[in-house]
Order: structure tokens, then sequence, then C-alpha cells
């Protein structure tokens, strides 16, 4: 697992200001007067306005719509992006992750928390024992992080995940969750990563939720 912290791109960049921006209109007839050339003018704009709103919040939708199922070679899952949340996958995500999720009102590159997952091949024969060897290894490159094993929240009988708590990861000194899920072909390691314990604490159900709506397949 990564300890580096890479800055998502994001998905949906329509802007309402831009909406605003005056259009150049078709030719009104030359028979209206000052008055109703000016009232046609500024309906025109309200029609456009509106109508460049609605494209972009059925554009940021899609966009949400399509990280509902995220894949790669020889893996897939399936997930739900949090109410209150933006996501970002395949090639829009953050380098190195499969899907990137931040608060919608904040910025993903200054965001108090993130969710993302990553994906690992399947070369170990259990989930702990894949899990163990991840912590370990994060141990030996963060001596000083604290690690706590939790219980992880309610997902598919057929799933099974582990959950375990960060305290003073790197960069900085960061609070996470991360669970570590088994997939028929992969392993998947989906993190919470926020700034302070505050933060971690306001986000926690959040990424609860995501886990337990976390559901890996097998792309054929």
């Amino acid at each position: 697992r990564q300890a580096t912290r890479p800055k998502p791109q994001v998905r949906c960049t329509f802007s309402v200001a831009w909406a605003r921006r005056p259009a150049v209109g078709a030719s009104l007839p030359r028979t209206l007067g000052v008055a109703s050339t000016t009232i046609a003018i500024r309906t025109m704009k309200i029609l456009l306005t509106r109508l460049l709103f609605a494209l972009g919040l059925l554009a940021c939708s899609s966009a949400t719509w399509a990280c509902g199922i995220v894949y790669g070679k020889d893996w897939a899952f399936l997930t739900e992006t949090p109410t209150g949340w933006s996501s970002a996958c395949h090639k829009q995500a953050m380098e190195g992750t499969a899907i990137t999720l931040w608060r919608s009102d904040q910025k993903p590159d200054s965001a108090d928390s993130l969710i993302y997952v990553t994906v690992s091949t399947k070369d170990l024969p259990t989930l702990h024992a894949f899990a163990s060897d991840a912590i370990a290894r994060f141990k030996s490159s963060a001596p000083s992080v604290r690690v706590s094993l939790l219980e992880p929240p309610e997902a598919s009988a057929k799933v099974k995940v582990e959950l375990v708590g960060f305290s003073g990861a790197p960069p900085g000194d960061r609070e996470e969750l991360v669970a570590y899920i088994e997939g028929p072909t992969a392993y998947f390691i989906a993190v919470i990563t926020a700034e302070s314990a505050k933060s971690l604490a306001a986000r926690r159900q959040d990424f609860l939720a995501f886990v337990s709506k976390f559901v890996p397949m097998e792309r054929r």
C-alpha cells in the first residue's frame, strides 16, 4: 500500500459561472423595438443558462453513475458513492488507484479526507495472509505508525473483509482506516485517509457504508 497522497483529477468541471457568459444568439427581427429586443435577449440568456446548468448536472450525475462499476484486466467491483461525495474512476482517478472519492463541498487536492481503492494481485492464499503482509510492509516503511485491528462493517456474507486503523500515517501525521477485501481474482484495499482524528471521525460512517456496499467481481 502506498503511503503517498497523489492529487486526483476532477471528473466534473462544469461551471455555472461559465454558463452565464454572454453567448452569441440568432439575429432578431428588425421590427422589434429596443425594449422588446432587450427582453428577448434576456429571456434567451436565462433559457441558455438553465439549459447549460441542466446539462452540467447530467454530466456529473452520469460520471458518478459510471463509477458504479469499476474494472481492470481481470477484476471488477461494484460500489456506491456515498451521499455528499464525488467520485472519479479509471483514468480520471488519482494515479495508482481504481477509484477516488472526496467530499463534494471540497476540492480533491485540498480535501480533509479522501477515500480510494487500490488493487493487488492474488498471490497469497488467504485474505488474512495478504492483510498481515501489507501491514508488516507498511510498518517497516513507517515504524512510528500505530496499528489497531477493528471490527469490519457488515457486508455480504460472500465478501471477506478485514478492517485496520492506522494512526500517525505518513505523509505527515494522518489518520486512516483500511479495509482489505478479497475478490475472486484480486485483493482490494479500500482506504480513507484524513488529516486529523476529528476529520476521520466525521467521515468514518461514510467510509464504512462504502465498504459495506463494495462487491468484488470477476471480469470475464
